[in-house]
């Protein structure tokens, strides 16, 4: 058919004049039942045809509609997040290393040994007070994202429990250091589990119960090129250092939408850690 808008007008005249023609002789000879079936037949016929040109005259003014449809559903992908939550077992041994950190860090240096210390770049902790009430929550990429970066990010359990004259509201000060307890949770670990979940994208919450045990360390908060770091050292006479305590961590995690005006929140704690493009 050609694309002549006066050749499509005449067209369009044209068949809606046979049609009125038709409509007229069949009238006329049609009996009393068949009108009401014939007018039934339209009523039922003319609804979805309304609809029909009501979402064709729509896709005329707005033609990107279907694109943009599509790229509300990228962007409702790009703000999901998994919320991770940590928390302890109630336990009395468990009791006498609260107040315990959390950091979610990035290991920058080699592991610690007698001669040498690792250093972990971080850009938030969330401190456990104890009690069945004592939490601490983290905002992560979604899976596919996380995926990427798992395996450079550990969880550490910091606890200063012993330290004689220990501030905790300088713990982001950068000038406090001592001995202390000390273990991780490599995120990879964490992420495998969780894929273990295939419903986790529905809001599934994904649970691990896991027996970490506290090494005693030596530990020094400093600021290395503008970044907030954490120095950790293997005691040099291990033999005078406290035992090791065995404590249990339960970390869940539930994949949910944040939304735009809450995006400064995840850039804000994770940006020195994670890259950018997360």
């Amino acid at each position: 058919m050609s694309d002549n808008p006066l050749i499509m007008r005449k067209t369009s005249s044209c068949s809606r004049w046979i049609d009125q023609m038709h409509n007229e002789y069949f009238c006329a000879h049609m009996s009393e039942e068949e009108k009401i079936a014939a007018e039934e037949s339209f009523k039922a016929y003319i609804n979805p045809t309304e609809l029909y040109m009501k979402l064709q005259d729509r896709a005329k003014k707005n033609p990107l509609f279907l694109q943009r449809s599509l790229s509300y559903k990228i962007e409702a992908k790009h703000q999901r997040r998994i919320q991770m939550t940590v928390s302890l077992s109630d336990t009395i041994e468990t009791q006498k290393l609260f107040p315990l950190y959390v950091f979610l860090a990035r290991l920058v240096s080699p592991e610690p040994t007698a001669e040498y210390s690792a250093v972990y770049k971080f850009s938030r902790t969330c401190s456990i007070p104890g009690g069945v009430d004592g939490k601490a929550n983290f905002l992560l990429p979604e899976m596919d994202r996380l995926a990427l970066k798992a395996g450079s990010v550990d969880l550490l359990f910091i606890s200063f429990a012993g330290e004689q004259n220990f501030d905790s509201s300088k713990i982001r000060s950068g000038n406090i250091g001592g001995h202390c307890f000390l273990s991780k949770i490599p995120l990879e670990t964490l992420y495998s589990s969780w894929k273990k979940y295939p419903n986790m994208g529905l809001g599934e919450r994904a649970t691990s119960v896991s027996l970490v045990e506290m090494q005693p360390y030596f530990l020094q908060l400093k600021c290395i090129m503008s970044e907030q770091c954490v120095e950790i050292q293997v005691p040099r006479n291990p033999l005078t250092s406290s035992s090791p305590q065995q404590v249990q961590v339960t970390i869940s995690a539930q994949e949910l939408l944040i939304f735009l005006y809450r995006k400064f929140v995840y850039y804000s704690c994770l940006k020195y850690i994670l890259p950018d493009k997360w």
